[in-house]
């Protein structure tokens, strides 16, 4: 549920609009025999119940009316219309009765549950969306609403509006609620755990920009932020040994962290696993990697030491599949048991296409150990892909497991690239305090100016690399968004149409996005006459169709059926609804499942970029928007063999320049260990803790800064200037309030001098 509300002046304007009439109507493009976008309209607390366009134009004029009649002559409110919108997950099919429910329940959540109102729901879009429109003035007082924090206030309602029909689906809402619930309440402790939550440390800029949101007095701001970062678990963090404080972090969260360090640093002391020369050089000397550059020799090298863990850092498109399938053919024919662990199902099963006997997501080896349903011991070698996108918690799992058993523990992954969903970054603390060996040498592009481009990237410097795209045309400007859609299309058509045997994906950051980029990629194909006969299916989105020859895409896991997140395929048979489909990847991988039992499906022609992570194609097409971040930009270009296009519209990035810039923001989910610990008061970091000894024995890594490079430039000035406001507004505020009890005395003093 996604609802937005805009306040403004004049019921009549607004109407017209969601009504279908006037500017901007939305009528032009309409399917045949459809007249109006307006599917049926509705009210309330009108006296009269609103059937049709008639009774809506009699509702607009009492709500007009009572705008000129408001109970005060003085204080009149002008913005008198109430414009709320209300859109439902594309694919949900709301009935009538829930939408106009749920309009009531969102006038209720402002406190205008008596407010007069009519709505219209709308058919011009995918999705299911309702339009209200309500006056501000209040029918039993003839006074305005007060609808101060309109937009907290509907969160919170689509939050449970939500839990109340079929579970949470936007996690970020409710993390934000959290927060502000934390703030609202004045409760530094909850405060904190929600600011670390998904990141192990903030700024003092990330605790004004929440407090801002729901504390207006400026003291009252102040004090409270100054209650937080002066609580007992509060830890202030530099980025150099006796720098100024950049960051901050909690106990709990050094705690967490200093148990994986402690863990690994017990597993690296178990010298035991070494691989013996000869062993090494029939396996380097062998026909199948004798051709390995020098980079991923050394990495091989680096993991067949003595060590109990060894970590190899590997950019994007170097080659890490190839150097961890050499490193698994010297363990095993050293008489070790591989194991092969991934974040997800579909970068375990490239391991398995890779050679591995055994591969599983960390989540489930996890729980098969717990369970007995599987066991390591000194002679198992387990290998991790996509390290860098395990949270902390799964971490801490994972190495204490390897060290209890006394395996061997390779971790292998990027820590540039999309990082856990929750707090994590302790891939790069542990590369810190164990060292890496790198994968470098870019091999995934076919030309050396795409390889020169991701090795750029890597560095976080996007402007140098874009302008290497830009000037071979692989960025296409549009003005909009939907005109950025439209051409991407058409370049997907083209290239579809003249290599149809390339393997092609699109990618795009939103989950709305990517519906509307298949739709419209799906349309191209029908009308080429390249689908079978479609089958209405039942999905997660609702009923969708599908047909034979359509590309399809798992978004959740069936593990019985072998059906995994993330793997895309080809349907070659719909009986009913039974489904084949021909996965990518090995000939002979086909997965038959019924629609009913399992809706976790749509197609598969464009995807999210965070399910591209660890994918190669021949072509990739990106459709760029406001969301993108470093991570997300470093990942989508660099997913390509043979080429990438970008679509850009410039009312999201003006030229090159700013994209560069849009691109190379950083999203810092870095762990805490990986800053240096401030000593700025008796109890914090105490010296000889575990957590300054973590936090202080290493040296950042990763810290990009890409300033007139197209970077985001370094957060310390603007962190520092963040904690001096906060400083001075408590000093200000309680100088202001001395100064106003002074005044307030001084004229009883002069009364008291002219007697």
């Amino acid at each position: 549920m996604v609802p937005r509300i805009v306040i403004g002046k004049g019921i009549t304007g607004v109407s017209n609009y969601v009504l279908g009439e006037g500017r901007g109507a939305g009528n032009d493009n309409l399917p045949p025999g459809q007249d109006s976008r307006v599917a049926w309209v509705g009210g309330q607390s009108l006296g009269f119940e609103i059937k049709n366009r008639e009774d809506a134009d009699l509702a607009r004029r009492i709500m007009e009316f009572d705008a000129l009649n408001q109970t005060s002559p003085t204080k009149r409110c002008e913005k008198d219309a109430v414009h709320l919108m209300l859109a439902w997950r594309t694919g949900e099919t709301p009935t009538r009765e829930q939408m106009e429910a749920a309009a009531r329940g969102a006038l209720k959540a402002l406190g205008m549950e008596n407010a007069k109102a009519i709505w219209a729901a709308h058919r011009d879009e995918e999705h299911a969306h309702l339009h209200i429109v309500a006056s501000k003035i209040d029918p039993d007082t003839g006074r305005a609403y007060n609808l101060k924090s309109n937009y907290l206030k509907l969160s919170k309602w689509a939050q449970e509006y939500e839990r109340e029909n079929g579970g949470i689906v936007c996690l970020r809402r409710l993390e934000a609620n959290g927060l502000r619930d934390a703030i609202d309440t004045r409760d530094p402790t909850a405060t904190l755990e929600a600011l670390t939550r998904q990141r192990a440390t903030f700024t003092a800029a990330d605790l004004e920009r929440a407090l801002g949101k729901q504390i207006a007095g400026p003291l009252d701001r102040a004090q409270f932020g100054n209650g937080v970062l002066d609580h007992p678990e509060v830890v202030r963090l530099a980025d150099q040994p006796g720098g100024p404080t950049t960051r901050y972090t909690t106990r709990d969260v050094l705690a967490a962290e200093q148990q994986v360090l402690e863990a690994a640093d017990k597993l690296a002391s178990f010298e035991r696993h070494a691989v013996g020369n000869r062993t090494r050089d029939m396996v380097l000397d062998g026909p199948a990697f004798s051709t390995m550059r020098p980079d991923q020799r050394q990495a091989f090298l680096h993991a067949l030491g003595p060590e109990g863990l060894a970590i190899i850092d590997g950019q994007a498109g170097t080659g890490k599949s190839y150097t961890m399938a050499a490193i698994r053919t010297a363990y095993e024919a050293n008489g070790y048991r591989a194991i092969g662990l991934a974040p997800t199902n579909v970068v375990a099963e490239d391991m398995t296409r890779d050679g591995f006997g055994r591969t599983a997501t960390v989540h489930s080896e996890l729980f098969a150990l717990k369970n007995a349903r599987s066991k390591w011991d000194e002679r198992t070698v387990v290998i991790v892909d996509e390290a860098a996108m395990l949270d902390t918690k799964l971490m801490a799992s994972l190495v204490g497991e390897a060290r209890d058993a006394g395996a061997k523990l390779i971790l292998i992954g990027d820590d540039r690239q999309l990082a856990s969903i929750d707090r994590g970054g302790m891939f790069g603390a542990l590369k810190d305090h164990h060292g890496a060996a790198g994968l470098t040498d870019v091999a995934r592009q076919h030309k050396d100016e795409d390889r020169r481009a991701a090795s750029m990237m890597a560095e976080g410097n996007f402007a140098d690399a874009l302008g290497i795209y830009q000037a071979k045309g692989g960025i296409h400007w549009t003005r909009t968004q939907g005109e950025a859609r439209t051409a991407l299309v058409d370049e997907w058509a083209k290239d579809s149409a003249a290599a149809p045997d390339r393997s092609r994906f699109v990618f795009a950051y939103t989950n709305a996005d990517v519906k509307e980029l298949n739709t419209e990629i799906r349309a191209v194909r029908r009308e080429r006459g390249e689908l079978g006969s479609d089958h209405m299916l039942p999905t997660t989105d609702g009923w969708q169709r599908f047909a034979p020859g359509d590309r399809i895409q798992f978004v959740g896991t069936n593990k019985k059926e072998g059906l995994h997140n993330g793997a895309v395929g080809t349907v070659s048979v719909i009986e009913g609804t039974k489904v084949t489909v021909q996965l990518d990847g090995r000939r002979d991988d086909t997965k038959v499942f019924d629609a009913v039992e399992f809706q976790s499906i749509r197609h598969g022609y464009a995807g999210t970029i965070y399910k591209g992570q660890g994918r190669t194609l021949d072509q990739t097409y990106l459709y760029h928007s406001e969301h993108w971040r470093s991570s997300a930009s470093y990942v989508a270009l660099t997913r390509h063999r043979e080429k990438t296009e970008l679509f850009v519209a410039t009312n999201t990035a003006r030229d090159v320049t700013q994209l560069a810039r849009q691109m190379a923001r950083v999203d810092d989910r870095r762990a805490a260990s990986q800053f240096h610990i401030q000593q700025s008061r008796p109890g914090v970091g105490d010296p000889g803790t575990g957590s300054e000894r973590s936090a202080n024995s290493s040296t950042p890594s990763n810290t990009q800064t890409p300033d007139s490079k197209g970077g985001t430039g370094s957060a310390r000035s603007a962190d520092d200037e963040s904690v001096r406001m906060i400083r001075e507004l408590v000093a200000a505020a309680k100088a202001r309030e001395e100064a106003e009890r002074a005044a307030d005395k001084e004229p009883d003093r002069e009364m008291d001098l002219g007697r």
